[in-house]
C-alpha cells in the first residue's frame, strides 16, 4: 500500500504531508495533485524530496507525457500513471520519437515529419498524408500493431471510425511508454540518465 502526499501549491502543507506519510508504515509513497503546471510540479517535488525515504518506491500520480516523466525521474520519482497513451489513441495520436540520421529524416519518416508534434512526441494518423503510406508506425517497435499493420490501414480504420483502431493505437502507445521507461532504467543503471534526457527533451 502507498501513502499519498497532498498539500496543493503550499510548501508548508506539502512538507508536513511528506513528513507524515513518510513516517508511516507504507510500502511506497505517492505524490498527488502535482500537475498544476510543469513549473509548479518541479517546485513541489523539490520541496518534498529531502523528506522522502530513499528505500521506498515513489509514484507520481497523473503524470504521463514524455517531458513530465523525465522531469519526474530527474527529481527522484520511480513510477508514473496517466491516461495519456490511451487518451491520445482515442484522438488518433500516435506516440513516436522522430529519429534522424546526421540531421536528415529517413524516407520512412517523411510523412510523419510533416505532421509531427515534438512537444507531444506524437503524430495524428488521421492526417491525409497517411492515406497511402505503406510503412508501419515504427519499424523498430516490437508491438503487435507495428508488426501487423501499415499507417495507411490505420488511417483508413480511424477515418471509418472502426473501434479496432483505438485498441491498435493504444497497444502501440503503451509499448512506446514501456520502452521509454526501460531506456530510463537502463540509463540510470549505467549512469547516463542526463545524456538520455538531453537526447529526448533538449
Amino acid at each position: 500500500m502507498f501513502g499519498v502526499i497532498q498539500g496543493g501549491p503550499f510548501e508548508d502543507l506539502r512538507v508536513e504531508s511528506a513528513k507524515t506519510i513518510n513516517g508511516m508504515d507504507f510500502f511506497g509513497i505517492c505524490v498527488g495533485g502535482a500537475l498544476i503546471s510543469r513549473e509548479r510540479m518541479i517546485e513541489i517535488l523539490d520541496w518534498i524530496y529531502p523528506h522522502l525515504d530513499p528505500e521506498k518506491p515513489r509514484h507520481l500520480l497523473g503524470i504521463g507525457t514524455v517531458p513530465e516523466i523525465f522531469l519526474g525521474v530527474a527529481r527522484g520519482m520511480d513510477q508514473f500513471d496517466a491516461v495519456v497513451p490511451t487518451r491520445l489513441a482515442r484522438m488518433g495520436h500516435v506516440l513516436y520519437k522522430l529519429r534522424s540520421e546526421r540531421g536528415e529524416v529517413r524516407r520512412t519518416q517523411e510523412n510523419i515529419a510533416k505532421v509531427y508534434n515534438p512537444e507531444r512526441f506524437a503524430f495524428d494518423i488521421n492526417k491525409a498524408v497517411f492515406r497511402d503510406d505503406p510503412y508501419q508506425i515504427d519499424e523498430s517497435c516490437p508491438c503487435y500493431t507495428c508488426q501487423s499493420y501499415s499507417r495507411a490501414y490505420l488511417h483508413h480504420l480511424f477515418r471509418s471510425r472502426e473501434l479496432l483502431v483505438y485498441r491498435l493505437l493504444s497497444i502501440h502507445n503503451l509499448q512506446f511508454m514501456m520502452d521509454l521507461m526501460g531506456q530510463i532504467r537502463e540509463a540510470i543503471t549505467e549512469k547516463r540518465f542526463e545524456k538520455l534526457k538531453e537526447d529526448w527533451v533538449q
